[in-house]
């Protein structure tokens, strides 16, 4: 009997002290962890081979992109031998995908009224249910916000435009800030593509894309963790520090290895502007 009343007390101590799981429920549509296979670097002709041994040319992680979308693995190893902290900081892997958007050289001038014809030029990588290209989760009604982690080396602010369509090709369009010189978690509230009339239960095809007419260089954005999410940036970020105190380890603060979201608040980028930046960093442009 005192075994039993001993070994209940223990699991009642045990489960009281036992951390909480996040209420918040995140699903990745892609973690740019793939890198290219070499055996099978060569184009493919036949879409059953494709579907079965998809190739990943320029280390795509198998988004669609352009010729003018260039795009490549980038290691975490890389970012420490550069000694770029906030980049190493960045992964929350062993890779990310560096991207380049190629401006063509005759869009690389600003327009002018007497020639408008380069006052727009596109250049993007997408994900895609109809094409080689996965899109893992098409039914996003469980979710509430679209995430992505996106470091800008540039001195530039780039203004990063999302692309989303659904089954029945209704469109929506919407855009935030990748701040110069920062690592930021963008976000985007999936409420405005009800709002669009898009169908969340069948999306079809998510683009990133740049602007990029009138830039005399090719902007690079690195891209990781594009997510869904049921809680915002600051809800499961508290949610993490709650569950880490609960469970009363010790941090080594110090580490390279540290979580840099349970550090300091992290730079949010959203369509209605950035929080977090440094005041030395100064407002988006």
């Amino acid at each position: 009997m005192l075994r039993l009343m001993a070994a209940a007390l223990g699991l009642f101590f045990f489960s009281g002290c036992t951390a909480k799981a996040s209420p918040y429920k995140t699903v990745t549509l892609c973690d740019f962890e793939r890198t290219a296979d070499p055996v099978l670097e060569n184009l493919h002709y036949d879409i059953p081979t494709a579907l079965k041994k998809p190739n990943y040319t320029n280390h795509d992680f198998r988004w669609e992109t352009s010729g003018y979308a260039q795009m490549e693995a980038i290691s975490k190893d890389e970012a420490k031998a550069a000694k770029n902290k906030p980049f190493y900081k960045f992964f929350q892997g062993k890779t990310a995908a560096k991207v380049r958007f190629t401006v063509p050289s005759d869009y690389k001038k600003p327009p002018t009224e007497a020639n408008p014809a380069n006052a727009k030029w596109e250049t993007g990588i997408g994900l895609s249910t109809s094409s080689y290209t996965p899109l893992p989760v098409s039914d996003w009604s469980p979710y509430k916000y679209l995430a992505l982690d996106v470091y800008n080396p540039g001195a530039k602010d780039q203004k990063l435009m999302i692309r989303i369509s659904d089954a029945t090709s209704h469109v929506t369009e919407t855009a935030a800030v990748a701040p110069a010189g920062f690592p930021a978690s963008m976000e985007f509230d999936l409420s405005a593509l009800a709002d669009a009339r898009l169908d969340i239960r069948e999306i079809r095809s998510v683009t990133l894309f740049l602007e990029t007419s009138g830039q005399a260089k090719d902007p690079v954005l690195i891209f990781d963790n594009l997510q869904l999410h049921t809680g915002t940036i600051e809800e499961r970020r508290k949610a993490a520090l709650e569950e880490e105190a609960a469970t009363e380890e010790e941090e080594d603060w110090d580490s390279e290895e540290e979580d840099p979201s349970k550090v300091a608040p992290p730079v949010v980028s959203r369509p209605g502007g950035i929080t977090g930046l440094p005041a030395s960093a100064g407002a988006a442009k």
